[in-house]
This record gives C-alpha cells, structure tokens and sequence, in this order.
C-alpha cells in the first residue's frame, strides 16, 4: 500500500508564490488577489478592493460579509494583541459563536469570505534579503473519506480520516497592517458548498440572476420579475461582456433582448 496523499489547503499558495519568486518579480507582479473557486459572484481584481488595499498602505487586505447566523460555516475575523488573524469557524468554541453585543449582534460575526488582496514584498521581503519565513501551522479537519478495504471501495457515513491544512490567511499574524473591508454579501458571496438547499448550485445561479437582473434594471432595460426579485425568465451575462452595471452600459447598443425565451448576453 500506499500513503494516501491531499492538498495542503489555499496555504499552499504563500509557499507556491515563494517558490516562484522569481517569475513574479521578473514580471513586475505588485499585488496578487486569491478567492475562492465556489464563489461566483467573487469580483475578480476589484478596483474598488485593490483601491482600498492601495490607499491604506496595507499588506494583507481581505473582504468579510456579516455572518446570517452562529452556525454558518465560515471563519471570522478578530483581533488579537495588535494582529488582526481569522479563526476557522471549526476551532470557535459554541460559547463564542454564539455571542452577542449589547445591540443583539454576533460579537465575532465578521466572516471571512476568502477574497484577498496580497503585497508581494510582504510575502517576497525585498530583493536583496531572504524569503521571510512565514508561520503556516496545521489545521485538522475530520473527514468522511471513501476507502478500499478488503477488495472493494467503502462509502463513509461519519468522519474516518484526519486532513492536515493550510490556511492563507494565517500570514494575518505577521502582517504590519492588514485591512477588512465589508463586503454585500447580496452581490459578492453565493458559494456553492452543498448539493441542494442554502450554498448550493440552485441558490448560487438564483443570486446571479438576480445579480443580472439588476444590471439591466438600472441600465434602463425591462424585465419581467417575480415576488422575490428573480427574473421570470432564464438570464445570463458573459463576464467577457460585462462585469459589472458600468460596464454594461457601454455595451447597451450590442444587446437585443428576446420576446420570449432565456435571456443570453454575449
């Protein structure tokens, strides 16, 4: 047999990018911005966020929505000593995810979204010393994992293995200065975790359409729309179009919008 192994987690990237310093630095790469794959709505190179980023001199820059409740599975951000750092939402004991202010709000409900925007002189040091040596600790996950035993495959219904991870944002504890900005969560966050319900497929493609809807409300088109402001038909806009409502008007005079039928802009 054969030791099974997995990913190291997104903080493999920090050890990926030092690798390749070099290929970075030859480029003339300044700044890199990582998200989520699962997440699209996620508004890639934002020049709002870089903006932000850029403007407050910060090293590590990183987007949170306010969390809908203690058990959603995300990891929030808080301060320690003078660090800013994320607590996965697996290691947040059931007294603090439950805690609330005097306003009635979650005490740590800043949740990470996993959208970032990264100094590489931070994660690089400059040219002409060496790579900073940045902490990335183990985290432990507990996993149901399909397995080979005896002479065929077994399905787990309950957690049989123990996956090692790293998290990107753990680099948090290191940085001089570091900025959070709140992000809408109505129009950046959509993962897709699960096969059905909230987090999935189906929710996901309805907060895009939704999304989309919006852009051709306000730039002047009319759609026919239902009680909770979903399209009453199928729509879509390539992001090689527009990424945005801004964008979108300019490219008005190239949209014909169908009488009936799905709704494709390309």
């Amino acid at each position: 047999g054969e030791i099974l192994f997995s990913p190291d987690g997104h903080g493999g990237a920090i050890r990926l990018i030092q690798r390749n310093a070099n290929w970075f630095r030859s480029r003339g790469i300044k700044h890199v911005y990582t998200h989520q794959v699962d997440n699209p709505l996620a508004i890639l190179g934002d020049p709002e966020f870089l903006g932000l980023h850029l403007l407050d001199n910060s090293v590590f820059s990183s987007k949170a929505v306010a969390k809908t409740n203690p058990e959603e599975k995300v990891g929030v951000f808080c301060q320690t000593g003078e660090h800013l750092r994320v607590i996965e939402y697996s290691e947040l004991g059931e007294e603090e995810r439950h805690r609330r202010n005097a306003e009635g709000e979650l005490s740590f409900r800043a949740g990470n979204v996993a959208m970032h925007m990264i100094d590489l002189e931070f994660i690089l040091g400059d040219e002409s010393g060496e790579i900073p040596a940045l902490p990335m600790p183990f985290h432990m996950a507990n996993k149901s994992v399909r397995h080979w035993y005896g002479s065929e495959w077994h399905e787990s219904d309950s957690p049989n293995s123990i996956r090692f991870e790293t998290f990107i944002f753990d680099v948090l504890s290191q940085a001089p200065h570091a900025l959070v900005v709140e992000a809408s969560r109505d129009l950046e966050f959509a993962p897709v975790k699960n096969s059905s319900g909230n987090d999935s497929p189906e929710s996901s493609r309805a907060a895009l359409q939704k999304l989309w809807a919006q852009w051709l409300l306000e730039a002047g088109i009319e759609l026919d729309m239902d009680d909770q402001g979903q399209p009453k038909r199928t729509l879509e806009i390539s992001p090689r179009l527009a990424c945005n409502v801004a964008q979108l008007k300019k490219v008005l005079d190239q949209i014909t919008i169908p009488n009936e039928g799905p709704i494709l802009i390309r």
